[in-house]
């Protein structure tokens, strides 16, 4: 594949992106913006705890996992496509997989005030297309001060 036709279907990913972060507010993990996850607000008479809830909705745990899983394979595959760099795009794939291990990390210690305060605003930067151009933004920028220095 040429570096154009790389760099176009990048941007192609970066674009899915966009459309699929449309969905986070249907099967997100994240109780106060998705309705689907009524039973891990540790304020409602349905909650059950993460690991109980992994038995009675397993089909949630499984959309929302893969959900996210797509938020770090797109953009580390993106990042890939643009620069051509394989060590840039597994940076990328670690950092949003340690952002993905906090946010479900949180879930299972099944604390209530981490859950309430902590599991929206994680969620939000996860399963968003910003992350990754903030990280474009750096790996332009280190590419433009080694042309430059």
């Amino acid at each position: 594949m040429s570096p154009k036709n790389s760099k176009i279907l990048g941007y192609l990913l970066i674009a899915s992106l966009f459309l699929i972060g449309l969905l986070k507010d249907e099967i997100t993990p994240d109780f106060r913006n998705t309705d689907a996850a009524f039973f891990l607000n540790p304020k409602h008479d349905a909650y059950q705890g993460v690991w109980v809830s992994f038995l009675n909705y397993p089909k949630f745990w499984f959309i929302a996992l893969m959900y996210s899983g797509l938020f770090i394979l797109i953009p580390a595959s993106a990042v890939y496509l643009i620069y051509q760099n394989k060590i840039w795009a597994k940076w990328t794939a670690f950092l949003l997989l340690a952002i993905a291990g906090i946010q479900y990390g949180i879930l299972l210690t099944e604390s209530k005030f981490l859950i309430f305060h902590v599991i929206p605003k994680v969620n939000r930067y996860l399963h968003s297309p910003f992350i990754l151009f903030f990280i474009i933004a750096s790996l332009t920028l280190n590419i433009q001060s080694k042309k430059n220095g």
